[in-house]
């Protein structure tokens, strides 16, 4: 009888270490799969920050392309109403001279 207490107590061991080991592949392959699918995540956000960063940087030059362009065409106007006014007080000096010199 003494024999059999101890065979079923080395059983119930063995049948309990048994349970422990499945139980720590299972938590195991949990912590893998988790792992895996927050590695998936992070690569989607990432991948979406880039892409979010990209729209900022196309955004940013297409702006700075259309203030170049505004300046530009607002250069041109200034160039012309400088170029408008050295004309008229070109026309005026000649208009001028030629007054003075037929008095």
């Amino acid at each position: 009888m003494t024999n059999k207490l101890i065979t079923d107590i080395k059983e119930a061991e063995k049948h309990a270490a048994d349970i422990i080991n499945e139980a720590t592949r299972e938590v195991e392959k949990q912590l893998e799969r988790l792992e895996e699918e927050y590695e998936n995540r992070i690569k989607m956000l990432q991948a979406e920050s880039e892409k979010r960063k990209q729209e900022t940087r196309n955004r940013a030059a297409l702006d700075a392309a259309r203030d170049g362009e505004l300046k530009e065409r607002e250069t041109r106007e200034e160039i012309e109403k400088i170029r408008q006014r050295g004309m008229k007080k070109k026309d005026e000096v000649v208009a001028f001279l030629l007054n003075k010199i037929m008095e």
